[in-house]
């Protein structure tokens, strides 16, 4: 039998004016849990020449990429709050996995993607509650299942050796990323129980599901797009829609945007963040003591976030901002640790910049040169893309054309044309092309959950509605 219901006095009874509810909710259908497909958005254009400057000299720590190990407030990005930084990898996990190693050549139609090319949270739903019960409460298999740590504070589930039990294990992969995962299910538990009654309760879990898949792809599209690709860019696309991201068949990832464009969030990580604890690193270092910001751990009191440091939901409270977007990655990433990467891996590629830049070489990505002009779009100039005069007239490779874009024409705050083209077409695209998304299912739907702003819905308000602030 359900639970009892909690009473929730603060939610608007309109909740339910747009709900379709499949039957039998509890069993997720079948299309949510096939092999998502990887594609070329520019199929014509050629892969880019392995020719200097080689990845190794962009991306090495003391390189042009390398931009220090301290807080830097010339470093900082106003315009954009640290929480989006996670946010981002949050969503990216949501889209994409593909767990190919490094040094092979790939054709795109023979990748296999272990999520969806949906914004439909299988990362934090997995296949549903009958399939992985292990995610759910065991006594109403409607709610997602939580660990109390303390105060108000919860974990994900874990097993015996403290591995996180979750859709996506990548979501354990930081202690800012399990914590936006643990909100996003009490999210889903209050939901439920705005839901608990209204519906039937063999309906409950789909019903819920929906509403937070679609508050979810609200705030992506309303929010996150226009922070991360500039105003503009957004407003365009949502007026006059799409040029370049069109599948004819059914919706892929190209690579173009989960092996160059998308990687930009690498550029707004810092060195340190808060938790309750005090400042923690992103990483130990090997045999050093101390704590850090990696996760495959269970939660502590001082390992959880304030939410305020991270997003702009208290006046009182000035959050953390992301750093700007560029070509400067932050010197803990340009050396991981053995406790990230195998203590056999290569010096060479201990660095997340070279791994990127192998790893477009690696998918035959197009220079950034010709994605530009395939996009309609004046490319950089050679004195512009490059820090050094022996560098010029070499073809850039993606991702680096995307971060100095952003650099030089936004100076760092979002996207350039061709890099916030990519991410907003891309994305969009994914929730429009869904047959269960709000784009599609219902294109006139505004969030119906209580919000500060009528007709809109923010990452604060999903925060507040979920009792994590």
């Amino acid at each position: 039998m359900p639970v009892q219901a909690r009473k929730r006095d603060d939610q608007q009874d309109d909740a339910l004016h747009w709900l379709r509810v499949d039957a039998g909710g509890m069993v997720e259908h079948g299309r949510y849990h096939f092999n998502g497909s990887y594609g070329r958005l520019f199929p014509s254009l050629a892969a880019r020449p392995n020719v200097p400057p080689a990845a190794e000299t962009l991306g090495l720590k003391g390189g042009p990429m390398d931009g220090g190990d301290l807080p830097d407030p010339i470093q900082d990005n106003a315009r954009i709050t640290a929480g989006f930084t996670f946010f981002g990898q949050f969503l990216d996990h949501d889209l994409t996995f593909d767990p190919a190693p490094l040094g092979r050549s790939e054709d795109p139609a023979q990748m296999t993607n272990a999520r969806t090319p949906m914004l439909e949270l299988d990362s934090l739903y997995g296949p549903g509650p009958v399939v992985a019960p292990f995610l759910y409460d065991r006594n109403d298999p409607t709610r997602l299942l939580l660990t109390p740590i303390g105060g108000r504070f919860f974990d994900v589930p874990r097993n015996s050796q403290g591995m996180a039990l979750m859709g996506d294990p990548r979501n354990d992969s930081n202690l800012v990323v399990v914590q936006l995962h643990v909100a996003f299910a009490r999210f889903h538990n209050s939901v439920v129980e705005t839901l608990r009654g209204r519906v039937p309760y063999d309906d409950l879990f789909a019903a819920a599901r929906r509403i937070v898949c679609w508050h979810y792809q609200w705030i992506v599209l309303h929010e996150y797009l226009p922070l991360v690709c500039g105003d503009e860019v957004v407003a365009d696309l949502l007026h006059n829609g799409r040029r370049h991201y069109r599948p004819t068949d059914r919706p892929f990832i190209p690579v173009e945007f989960s092996g160059a464009a998308f990687r930009f969030g690498h550029s707004q990580l810092g060195p340190v963040y808060p938790l309750r604890g005090g400042l923690r690193p992103l990483f130990r270092r090997n045999g050093l003591p101390g704590g850090d910001l990696q996760g495959s751990r269970p939660l502590a009191a001082d390992s959880c976030v304030d939410w305020r440091d991270f997003f702009a939901v208290d006046a009182a409270v000035t959050p953390l901002h992301s750093r700007l977007i560029d070509v400067r990655i932050t010197s803990p990433l340009l050396d991981l640790p053995d406790t990230v990467v195998s203590a056999a891996t290569l010096s060479l590629h201990r660095s997340l910049a070279v791994r990127n830049l192998l790893r477009g070489t690696q998918l035959g990505l197009p220079a950034g040169q010709e994605v530009a002009r395939a996009m309609e779009i004046a490319p950089l100039a050679d004195a512009d893309l490059w820090p050094s005069a022996a560098a010029r007239g070499a073809t850039a490779p993606l991702w680096w054309y995307v971060l100095r874009e952003a650099e030089l024409l936004e100076h760092g705050r979002h996207l350039g044309p061709v890099g916030g083209r990519i991410v907003a077409e891309v994305i969009h695209g994914l929730i429009d092309l869904d047959p269960r998304s709000f784009l599609h299912a219902d294109a006139t739907w505004t969030p119906s959950l209580p919000r500060g702003t009528p007709d809109t819905f923010t990452i604060r308000d999903l925060l507040q509605f979920a009792d994590a602030i």
